[in-house]
C-alpha cells in the first residue's frame, strides 16, 4: 500500500482504454480520490464520455449481416477490425453521446448505464457500421476526443 504524506491538489491518469474503462479506470481513479485527492481537488481526466456515429467504412468489413446486435461495447468491437483509422471512416450521421460518467462520483462495481442512440441517416444502406470513441473532459472548457479534433460528427 502506498502511503504519501499529504493530499494533492491534482490527480493525474492516463488510464483510460480504446473502450474507456477497460483498463480498469474506474476502481484506480476511486481509490485515488479516497487516498490522495484533497477536498475540492482536480482530476484529470474529470469525466469519461462515450460517444457514437454510423460510418461508412472505406473498405468492406465482410460481416454479414452487416450491422451486428451486441449486449456491450466489447461485444460489439469484437467484430470491428482495429486497423481502421479514425479519418478513414466516414460519419454518416452527427455523433452522439452514449454515456458520460463524472470520475469525482464514480464508483467501481457499479453498472454502467444502457447507452441507447437514433440516428437519422438519408441512406441506410451506405452504414459500413457504428464508430464509438472516448471523449474526456481534462478541465473546463477542455475536451480530448479519441476521434480527433474539429470533427462535426464529434457530441
Amino acid at each position: 500500500r502506498v502511503r504519501l504524506p499529504r493530499a494533492f491538489d491534482v490527480v493525474v491518469s492516463e488510464m483510460v482504454g480504446n473502450e474507456a474503462f477497460e483498463e480498469g479506470l474506474l476502481p484506480v481513479l476511486e481509490r485515488a480520490r479516497r487516498l490522495f485527492l484533497r477536498r475540492g481537488g482536480a482530476l484529470v481526466p474529470e469525466w469519461v464520455a462515450l460517444a457514437a456515429a454510423p460510418v461508412r467504412a472505406p473498405v468492406s468489413l465482410g460481416l454479414s449481416p452487416p450491422l451486428l446486435e451486441a449486449a456491450s461495447v466489447a461485444a460489439l468491437t469484437a467484430h470491428v477490425p482495429r486497423n481502421l483509422h479514425p479519418a478513414d471512416l466516414v460519419p454518416l450521421a452527427p455523433g452522439r453521446e452514449l454515456l458520460r460518467l463524472d470520475l469525482h462520483t464514480a464508483r467501481a462495481g457499479e453498472p454502467l448505464s444502457i447507452a441507447r442512440a437514433r440516428f437519422r441517416v438519408a441512406e441506410g444502406r451506405s452504414v459500413g457500421g457504428i464508430a464509438v470513441w472516448v471523449v474526456m473532459g481534462l478541465g473546463p472548457g477542455v475536451r480530448l476526443s479519441s476521434r480527433g479534433s474539429g470533427r462535426s460528427s464529434e457530441p
